[in-house]
Protein backbone atom coordinates (compact mmCIF):
# COMPACT_ATOMS: atom_id res chain seq x y z
CA UNK A 1 0.00 0.00 0.00
CA UNK A 2 1.31 3.58 -0.68
CA UNK A 3 0.04 5.84 1.95
CA UNK A 4 2.25 8.42 1.37
CA UNK A 5 5.01 10.10 -0.62
CA UNK A 6 8.33 11.55 0.97
CA UNK A 7 9.17 14.00 -1.86
CA UNK A 8 6.61 16.80 -1.59
CA UNK A 9 6.89 20.55 -0.04
CA UNK A 10 3.36 19.52 1.61
CA UNK A 11 4.04 17.27 3.53
CA UNK A 12 1.66 16.75 6.60
CA UNK A 13 4.00 15.17 9.23
CA UNK A 14 7.51 13.62 10.64
CA UNK A 15 8.47 10.11 10.36
CA UNK A 16 11.89 9.76 12.12
CA UNK A 17 14.14 6.33 11.50
CA UNK A 18 17.77 6.06 12.80
CA UNK A 19 20.36 4.31 10.16
CA UNK A 20 22.73 1.99 12.11
CA UNK A 21 24.85 0.92 9.76
CA UNK A 22 25.31 0.27 6.11
CA UNK A 23 22.93 -2.59 5.19
CA UNK A 24 22.60 -4.84 2.87
CA UNK A 25 21.80 -4.63 -1.30
CA UNK A 26 20.19 -7.83 -3.22
CA UNK A 27 19.39 -7.91 -7.26
CA UNK A 28 15.62 -9.54 -8.10
CA UNK A 29 15.51 -11.38 -11.29
CA UNK A 30 11.96 -10.83 -13.20
CA UNK A 31 10.65 -13.24 -15.87
CA UNK A 32 10.82 -12.08 -19.14
CA UNK A 33 7.22 -14.22 -20.30
CA UNK A 34 9.14 -17.35 -21.53
CA UNK A 35 9.72 -18.87 -18.29
CA UNK A 36 13.08 -17.90 -18.14
CA UNK A 37 13.32 -16.89 -14.70
CA UNK A 38 11.00 -19.99 -13.37
CA UNK A 39 13.49 -22.01 -15.18
CA UNK A 40 17.12 -20.42 -13.57
CA UNK A 41 14.90 -20.37 -10.23
CA UNK A 42 14.20 -24.06 -10.29
CA UNK A 43 17.67 -24.42 -11.00
CA UNK A 44 19.11 -22.65 -8.21
CA UNK A 45 16.60 -24.37 -6.14
CA UNK A 46 17.62 -27.76 -7.03
CA UNK A 47 21.86 -26.15 -6.39
CA UNK A 48 20.39 -25.10 -3.20
CA UNK A 49 18.77 -27.85 -2.34
CA UNK A 50 22.65 -30.34 -2.98
CA UNK A 51 24.37 -28.25 -1.34
CA UNK A 52 22.55 -28.02 2.12
CA UNK A 53 22.68 -31.63 1.72
CA UNK A 54 26.39 -32.06 1.35
CA UNK A 55 26.50 -28.91 3.73
CA UNK A 56 24.54 -30.99 6.86
CA UNK A 57 26.54 -34.26 6.17
CA UNK A 58 29.45 -33.04 7.05
CA UNK A 59 29.08 -30.08 8.74
CA UNK A 60 28.96 -31.74 12.29
CA UNK A 61 32.55 -33.34 12.20
CA UNK A 62 33.87 -30.08 11.68
CA UNK A 63 32.59 -28.19 14.37
CA UNK A 64 33.40 -29.01 17.89
CA UNK A 65 30.56 -30.07 20.24
CA UNK A 66 30.72 -26.93 22.39
CA UNK A 67 30.22 -24.62 19.28
CA UNK A 68 27.26 -26.56 18.27
CA UNK A 69 25.84 -26.13 21.91
CA UNK A 70 26.33 -22.41 21.99
CA UNK A 71 24.77 -21.76 18.64
CA UNK A 72 21.37 -23.35 20.11
CA UNK A 73 22.19 -21.97 23.31
CA UNK A 74 22.63 -18.58 22.74
CA UNK A 75 20.34 -15.66 23.69
CA UNK A 76 19.05 -15.86 20.18
CA UNK A 77 20.11 -18.73 18.84
CA UNK A 78 21.97 -18.90 15.24
CA UNK A 79 22.45 -21.26 12.45
CA UNK A 80 24.66 -21.21 9.42
CA UNK A 81 23.59 -22.22 6.58
CA UNK A 82 24.75 -22.79 1.90
CA UNK A 83 23.67 -20.36 -0.23
CA UNK A 84 25.12 -21.70 -3.37
CA UNK A 85 28.98 -22.44 -4.00
CA UNK A 86 30.12 -18.67 -2.82
CA UNK A 87 27.68 -17.87 -0.06
CA UNK A 88 27.20 -18.74 3.74
CA UNK A 89 24.18 -17.38 5.39
CA UNK A 90 24.63 -17.03 9.57
CA UNK A 91 20.87 -16.92 10.02
CA UNK A 92 19.34 -15.61 13.88
CA UNK A 93 15.86 -16.38 15.31
CA UNK A 94 13.92 -13.25 14.37
CA UNK A 95 10.90 -14.80 16.45
CA UNK A 96 7.36 -13.35 16.07
CA UNK A 97 7.16 -9.93 17.24
CA UNK A 98 8.24 -6.45 17.08
CA UNK A 99 10.71 -6.88 20.37
CA UNK A 100 12.62 -10.30 19.11
CA UNK A 101 12.81 -9.25 15.43
CA UNK A 102 14.91 -6.08 16.44
CA UNK A 103 17.18 -8.04 18.73
CA UNK A 104 17.84 -10.54 15.61
CA UNK A 105 18.55 -7.55 13.94
CA UNK A 106 21.13 -6.00 16.28
CA UNK A 107 22.54 -9.43 16.53
CA UNK A 108 22.59 -9.47 12.70
CA UNK A 109 25.05 -6.21 12.75
CA UNK A 110 26.92 -7.19 15.61
CA UNK A 111 28.11 -10.59 13.74
CA UNK A 112 28.61 -8.09 10.44
CA UNK A 113 31.13 -6.25 12.53
CA UNK A 114 33.05 -9.16 14.29
CA UNK A 115 32.85 -10.89 10.86
CA UNK A 116 34.48 -8.03 8.97
CA UNK A 117 37.04 -6.98 11.68
CA UNK A 118 38.49 -10.79 11.60
CA UNK A 119 39.04 -10.79 7.95
CA UNK A 120 38.62 -14.37 7.66
CA UNK A 121 40.99 -15.83 4.41
CA UNK A 122 38.81 -16.37 1.26
CA UNK A 123 35.98 -14.09 2.66
CA UNK A 124 35.59 -10.89 -0.04
CA UNK A 125 32.29 -9.62 1.58
CA UNK A 126 29.99 -9.37 4.78
CA UNK A 127 26.68 -8.29 3.91
CA UNK A 128 24.03 -7.78 7.06
CA UNK A 129 20.64 -8.04 6.26
CA UNK A 130 17.19 -8.05 8.10
CA UNK A 131 18.16 -11.03 10.90
CA UNK A 132 20.82 -12.59 8.73
CA UNK A 133 24.82 -11.90 7.70
CA UNK A 134 25.68 -12.83 4.16
CA UNK A 135 29.46 -14.45 3.80
CA UNK A 136 30.86 -14.35 0.49
CA UNK A 137 33.81 -16.00 -0.38
CA UNK A 138 36.05 -17.18 -2.76
CA UNK A 139 36.49 -21.21 -2.00
CA UNK A 140 40.42 -21.43 -3.69
CA UNK A 141 41.02 -18.89 -0.84
CA UNK A 142 40.00 -20.27 1.92
CA UNK A 143 42.07 -21.86 4.83
CA UNK A 144 41.04 -25.89 4.58
CA UNK A 145 43.06 -28.70 5.26
CA UNK A 146 43.13 -31.19 2.21
CA UNK A 147 40.40 -33.66 3.16
CA UNK A 148 37.86 -30.61 4.16
CA UNK A 149 35.53 -29.06 1.63
CA UNK A 150 36.21 -25.30 2.01
CA UNK A 151 32.67 -23.96 3.02
CA UNK A 152 32.38 -26.68 5.97
CA UNK A 153 35.81 -25.27 7.10
CA UNK A 154 34.73 -21.33 6.66
CA UNK A 155 31.74 -22.80 8.82
CA UNK A 156 33.87 -24.26 11.62
CA UNK A 157 36.01 -20.78 11.62
CA UNK A 158 32.59 -18.35 11.65
CA UNK A 159 31.15 -20.74 14.41
CA UNK A 160 34.50 -20.50 16.40
CA UNK A 161 34.06 -16.85 15.79
CA UNK A 162 30.73 -16.48 16.93
CA UNK A 163 30.65 -18.89 19.76
CA UNK A 164 31.19 -15.49 22.06
CA UNK A 165 28.31 -13.72 23.23
CA UNK A 166 27.62 -10.92 21.13
CA UNK A 167 27.53 -7.15 22.04
CA UNK A 168 25.63 -4.39 21.10
CA UNK A 169 26.63 -3.08 17.43
CA UNK A 170 29.51 -0.50 17.85
CA UNK A 171 27.64 1.40 14.94
CA UNK A 172 26.76 4.89 15.19
CA UNK A 173 23.04 5.86 15.10
CA UNK A 174 21.75 9.41 13.58
CA UNK A 175 18.57 10.56 13.08
CA UNK A 176 17.31 11.43 9.46
CA UNK A 177 13.80 13.24 10.04
CA UNK A 178 11.94 12.19 6.47
CA UNK A 179 8.85 14.50 5.94
CA UNK A 180 6.05 12.40 4.25
CA UNK A 181 2.84 14.18 2.49
CA UNK A 182 -0.14 11.54 3.36
CA UNK A 183 -3.34 10.88 1.24
CA UNK A 184 -4.58 12.34 -1.77
CA UNK A 185 -2.40 12.41 -4.94
CA UNK A 186 0.68 11.45 -2.97
CA UNK A 187 -0.70 8.38 -1.32
CA UNK A 188 -3.65 7.23 -3.02
CA UNK A 189 -3.89 3.74 -0.55
CA UNK A 190 -4.33 5.67 2.48
CA UNK A 191 -8.09 5.94 2.90
CA UNK A 192 -7.81 1.79 1.76
CA UNK A 193 -5.43 0.98 4.54
CA UNK A 194 -7.24 2.86 7.31
CA UNK A 195 -10.55 1.18 5.72
CA UNK A 196 -8.66 -2.60 5.95
CA UNK A 197 -7.43 -2.06 9.75
CA UNK A 198 -11.00 -0.57 10.86
CA UNK A 199 -9.02 3.14 10.94
CA UNK A 200 -9.43 6.57 10.15
CA UNK A 201 -6.90 7.75 8.02
CA UNK A 202 -5.76 10.38 10.93
CA UNK A 203 -5.32 7.74 13.16
CA UNK A 204 -3.37 5.43 10.36
CA UNK A 205 -0.73 8.98 9.86
CA UNK A 206 -0.37 9.58 14.00
CA UNK A 207 0.74 5.56 14.12
CA UNK A 208 2.96 5.49 10.96
CA UNK A 209 4.88 8.90 12.23
CA UNK A 210 4.24 8.81 16.38
CA UNK A 211 7.65 7.29 16.99
CA UNK A 212 10.97 6.97 15.69
CA UNK A 213 12.06 3.36 13.78
CA UNK A 214 14.48 1.79 12.84
CA UNK A 215 16.05 1.04 9.33
CA UNK A 216 16.36 -2.85 9.37
CA UNK A 217 18.37 -3.21 6.11
CA UNK A 218 18.39 -2.54 2.40
CA UNK A 219 17.33 -4.31 -0.07
CA UNK A 220 15.54 -5.43 -3.17
CA UNK A 221 17.00 -2.41 -4.73
CA UNK A 222 19.91 -0.24 -4.27
CA UNK A 223 19.26 2.33 -1.43
CA UNK A 224 15.82 0.68 -1.03
CA UNK A 225 15.47 0.72 3.19
CA UNK A 226 12.63 -1.41 4.80
CA UNK A 227 11.76 0.80 8.20
CA UNK A 228 10.09 -0.54 11.19
CA UNK A 229 8.46 -1.92 13.11
CA UNK A 230 5.59 -0.34 13.19
CA UNK A 231 2.24 -1.19 15.53
CA UNK A 232 0.93 -4.18 15.21
CA UNK A 233 -2.38 -2.46 13.59
CA UNK A 234 -0.49 -1.37 10.25
CA UNK A 235 -0.77 -4.27 8.90
CA UNK A 236 -2.73 -4.25 5.94
CA UNK A 237 -3.10 -7.03 3.23
CA UNK A 238 -1.23 -6.87 -0.31
CA UNK A 239 -2.55 -5.37 -2.87
CA UNK A 240 -4.37 -7.91 -5.32
CA UNK A 241 -2.71 -7.02 -8.74
CA UNK A 242 0.82 -5.38 -7.92
CA UNK A 243 1.78 -1.90 -9.62
CA UNK A 244 4.46 -2.11 -12.26
CA UNK A 245 5.67 0.77 -11.58
CA UNK A 246 5.54 3.16 -8.35
CA UNK A 247 7.42 6.36 -8.36
CA UNK A 248 10.79 7.47 -6.76
CA UNK A 249 9.93 9.04 -3.03
CA UNK A 250 6.19 6.64 -2.59
CA UNK A 251 6.43 4.69 1.10
CA UNK A 252 4.83 1.13 0.69
CA UNK A 253 3.56 -0.27 3.95
CA UNK A 254 2.71 -4.39 4.46
CA UNK A 255 3.86 -6.70 7.91
CA UNK A 256 4.41 -3.06 10.30
CA UNK A 257 7.22 -1.78 8.11
CA UNK A 258 7.52 0.51 5.33
CA UNK A 259 10.03 0.89 2.80
CA UNK A 260 11.24 4.21 0.75
CA UNK A 261 11.08 4.04 -2.88
CA UNK A 262 14.64 5.60 -4.02
CA UNK A 263 13.76 5.06 -7.71
CA UNK A 264 11.06 3.95 -10.12
CA UNK A 265 9.73 0.63 -8.76
CA UNK A 266 7.72 -2.44 -8.94
CA UNK A 267 6.10 -2.84 -6.16
CA UNK A 268 5.55 -6.90 -4.77
CA UNK A 269 2.47 -6.89 -3.59
CA UNK A 270 2.10 -3.78 -1.86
Amino acid sequence: MLPGRTDTPQAAAISRARFLSPMFSIVQVFGYGDGTAEHLFERECSVQRRFQKIFEESRAPGLPPEVLARMTAAAIPWRIEPSGERLLAVAFDAGRDATALHAANRQACAAAARIGAAALPGVTDVVPALATVGIHYRPSAVSAAADTAPFQALSAALSVLLAEPLGASTASDRVVEIPVCYGGGHGPDLEEVAASRGLAPDAVITLHSAAPVDVLMLGFAPGHPYVGKFDARLAPPRRTTPRTAVPAGSIGLANCQSVIYPMVLPAAGT
